[in-house]
């Protein structure tokens, strides 16, 4: 396991296994930059990848950078469109076609898209669309409100509806071979609950592999 970019946050753990590490020609999507290049960079750098960039919150036009990693000024949605803030959205199979990947199997898939992950993940897993990525990185905002964009709100209790998602999203990566080989609580989303009034972190970085002799 080797950790790429930003030792504190922005860095994310992928697997160099041999079974599992990107071989070129390889593709990489990292969604959700948030100004921080540190990871994307670092893998373009390291494994040669062919690696895009993803992000309509950031006041940055598409643009490819020094180190070769292509940005796109859109962000993954469960539909492509442009939401009422006026950030363009699309699918995954409409970005991948759309870049001409659509044949291609992705080595890695970040994803950091601030609770965008429990609309995204159902339709993805249900239309077979991760069947040929190896790593996924993603981080799982589970309290209501983590992200970045309602820092004001109080009451982050997650719903139990969430929970239960949570549970079968994980059970559906399962059954299609993902494995978990490295899990991160993230500090910065720590909220106190009402039951018993407990610190809980309410955003878990997830890293999974797909393949192998797993039982």
């Amino acid at each position: 396991m080797e950790r790429l970019g930003k030792i504190t946050d922005g860095g994310w753990e992928v697997c160099e296994d041999t079974a599992y590490k990107p071989v070129q020609p390889c593709l990489i999507y990292s969604f959700g930059v948030g100004e921080d290049f540190s990871f994307d960079d670092s893998v373009a750098k390291r494994y040669g990848c062919e690696v895009h960039s993803f992000d309509p919150s950031m006041k940055r036009e598409d643009h490819q950078r020094e180190s070769s990693v292509m940005f796109h000024a859109f962000g993954l949605a469960n539909f492509s469109g442009t939401t009422s803030s006026g950030w363009k959205m699309f699918t995954l199979p409409d970005i991948r076609t759309n870049l001409g990947h659509a044949q291609k199997p992705l080595s890695i898939l970040k994803l950091d898209i601030e609770e965008w992950e429990w609309k995204v993940l159902p339709p993805l897993l249900k239309g077979g669309h991760l069947s040929d990525t190896r790593q996924l990185l993603m981080e799982l905002h589970q309290c209501d409100g983590c992200s970045q964009y309602n820092p004001e709100q109080i009451d982050k209790e997650p719903p139990k509806e969430r929970y239960i998602l949570a549970l079968g999203i994980l059970k559906d990566l399962h059954d299609i071979g993902f494995r978990i080989f490295w899990r991160h609580q993230n500090k910065a989303c720590s909220y106190v609950t009402k039951f018993g009034w407990r610190e809980r972190n309410g955003c878990c970085e997830i890293h999974m592999v797909r393949g192998g002799n797993f039982k």
